[in-house]
């Protein structure tokens, strides 16, 4: 019994800073960001499989919207799902499983980079992850980019091990990871990529081994990638028999079609938003200091090629991940900056690397010690920093209140039951009951399926609208937004003509955060949400 405590403590200890992370971001992980759209997009169609029992179907709150189904994040949702079942759909079950994720990646952050620079950088380069506010948000965010960087972990991890073990099946169960991660989003190509580049560094400069080993290796690994994409190609052809031509239109629409050319001109423009904060509809974090900080690890990494031969290995595999990530990156062209935090923990293993090097050179631990803590510092107020100005306590956020989730729902609940059908923005759905929310986003397609808006109205049973401000916005500054819910400019009107003919107006409250979806323009001042409940059909509506 003594020995079980004396365990139980033991565990507790070494993974003290684990569990801290996890108990403290819970904390905030349903105020911190704001709910963006893709959150409740992913968990409605998780709500839709749990609803239909079967994998095979799609959002119901996109009717016009044309939504296939496939099997590229079938892992994601049955993931999430177990969760959504357990604590119910809301902003905080969703988030969980990326906090889980956050927790996991983590330890398995702490262990590589103890197996590679020793406990004491490992301790210190943990924390700094930990600390980074990237990494945090990120943490917070119903997206699948926190699985993947879990997965990312625990293939280099496995890598790793096939170089102390020379030990085959530790590429295999790489492999077989990274291929499994296909079910969980299409940037599985991008992490595949990653470990691609470091076994291109062992077949070019055999590190331990020889060229035919290495190129064993590299045989292996690419095989079992294909194998997985082919079952999922599969599966997804038998979820819908026009797979390659649904979800090439899916593709064409978020720019992955393009000419390389174009992508090659918009690549700078990518690190361009993310150094300056500037973003569409998500979060974008300050993350100047990151930028410096993995500008210093990637010149150092370079020098010590040169430099510091016992390094080199250590160093050509990075900056050969780094420059794959970054070449597939580029070959996709959707450049979503939400997949950014990819990129971090190589970049922070360079540091590490950079870090170790200088210790070796400089024997003075009060050298040492100076250096991490201002880095730890650094990384810390950088953090405190963008959450004050996240919760509108600085910044040009200040001038307004902040709004949580729950705020937004409440002022929602004075005008709407839940139960009521309703036109309004993605964003409400974790408010609205199963099946009753219809997004904008369908009325861009009303004359593509013959409908006017009046008559989409009716033959949705729609009984209200909550009508945001950004609406009238995106019309007045057209085309520049149209990427939020398509072309305001056909039925516009039409809506406007509907609003003033067939509805009245119960109220309107102010919603700084959720009133606008720009997010440069969100929060900055108090943003009005109106809300209509539909007349009974008289039969003479205006656009009949």
């Amino acid at each position: 019994m003594v020995m079980n405590l004396q365990s139980l403590f033991h565990f507790f200890r070494k993974n003290l800073l684990f569990f801290i992370f996890f108990v403290v971001n819970i904390f905030f992980l349903s105020q911190y960001p704001f709910v963006h759209s893709d959150e409740p997009w992913l968990s409605g169609l998780s709500g839709a499989i749990i609803e239909a029992g079967s994998f095979i179907t799609t959002e119901p709150f996109f009717d016009l919207l044309p939504r296939y189904p496939h099997a590229i994040k079938v892992l994601f949702h049955a993931l999430q799902i177990p969760l959504i079942a357990l604590f119910d759909n809301t902003p905080f079950s969703v988030r969980l499983l990326s906090l889980l994720a956050a927790t996991a990646a983590l330890w398995l952050f702490h262990r590589i980079t103890r197996a590679g620079l020793g406990e004491r950088t490992a301790g210190l380069l943990t924390l700094l992850l930990a600390l980074d506010i990237q990494f945090i948000y990120q943490a917070h965010f119903a997206r699948q980019e926190m699985l993947l960087l879990t997965v990312l972990l625990g293939a280099g991890l496995c890598y790793m091990k096939s170089l102390e073990t020379g030990e085959r099946r530790w590429i295999r169960l790489c492999a077989a990871a990274i291929a499994l991660s296909i079910g969980i989003h299409p940037n599985s190509f991008l992490i595949s990529l990653v470990i691609g580049g470091f076994l291109l560094v062992d077949l070019s400069w055999p590190l331990g081994m020889s060229r035919r080993q290495a190129a064993g290796r590299f045989a292996e690994y690419t095989a079992i990638l294909a194998l997985g994409a082919l079952l999922f190609v599969a599966l997804s052809f038998w979820m819908d028999p026009d797979f390659l031509r649904n979800y090439g239109a899916f593709g064409r629409s978020v720019g992955v079609a393009e000419p390389l050319y174009m992508k090659f001109f918009r690549f700078p423009d990518f690190y361009a938003k993310l150094y300056h904060g500037i973003s569409g509809t998500y979060y974008t974090p300050d993350i100047r200091l990151q930028f410096f900080l993995f500008a210093v690890a990637l010149a150092g990494a370079v020098l010590q090629l040169f430099f510091h031969p016992q390094s080199r290995p250590w160093h050509l595999r990075l900056i050969a991940g780094l420059l794959m990530l970054n070449l597939g990156t580029l070959v996709l062209g959707k450049y979503s900056q939400p997949s950014i935090i990819l990129h971090f923990p190589l970049y922070l293993l360079l540091l590490g690397g950079l870090i170790k090097t200088l210790g070796t050179l400089i024997s003075s631990p009060r050298w040492r010690i100076t250096v991490a803590a201002i880095i730890i510092g650094a990384a810390g107020f950088n953090s405190a920093f963008n959450l004050a100005r996240e919760f509108h306590l600085i910044g040009p956020k200040a001038n307004t209140e902040y709004e949580s989730y729950r705020d937004y729902t409440e002022n929602i609940g004075r005008y709407i039951p839940p139960e009521a059908t309703v036109l309004a923005n993605l964003n409400t759905q974790y408010y609205f009951s199963a099946g009753q929310l219809y997004d904008f986003r369908n009325l861009a397609f009303l004359d593509d399926r013959g409908l006017t808006f009046s008559g989409y109205m009716r033959s949705r049973g729609i009984e209200y609208i909550l009508y945001p401000e950004e609406m009238d916005y995106i019309y007045q500054h057209r085309p520049v937004w149209n990427i939020l819910y398509g072309n305001l400019y056909p039925y516009y009107r039409r809506m406007q003509d509907f609003l003033s003919a067939e509805t009245e107006l119960l109220g309107n409250f102010s919603s700084p955060v959720y009133g606008m979806r720009i997010a440069k323009l969100s929060g900055t001042r108090n943003w009005q949400v109106r809300v209509y409940r539909v007349l009974p059909d008289s039969g003479d509506a205006v656009d009949r």
